[in-house]
């Protein structure tokens, strides 16, 4: 999740450092989109590994919805920078659970 202080990082959200971000980030986006069949059957592949993040046809569908398949690429890049906005909305929460893991691993 994106917070606002890497966007503090980069100048403000109007930035052309911000902007230069959004999109390359959006461009990466769109690369594993387009290679999306390949990353499924990928995935689909290691639903038997146990890994715990991925244990079943569920979580292939997620990955589905995430890369907004059932979108033009235009709408699709268009969700994802609204995420990437959604999670400066929502930074505080991040900025929470990494003070709590910080505090929990520091020595």
């Amino acid at each position: 999740m994106l917070t606002p202080d890497f966007v503090y990082v980069m100048g403000t959200k109007t930035s052309a450092r911000f902007q230069k971000f959004q999109d390359l980030c959006v461009k990466a986006y769109l690369i594993l989109r387009r290679h999306s069949s390949m990353f499924i059957n990928l995935f689909a592949m290691m639903l038997s590994t146990g890994i715990p993040e991925l244990k079943s046809t569920e979580d292939i569908y997620y990955l589905r919805d995430a890369l907004c398949l059932d979108k033009t690429e235009q709408e699709a890049a268009q969700e994802f920078r609204n995420l990437i906005f959604e999670s400066l909305r929502l930074g505080w929460s991040t900025q929470l659970n990494w003070w709590i893991h910080n505090l929990a691993h520091a020595r």
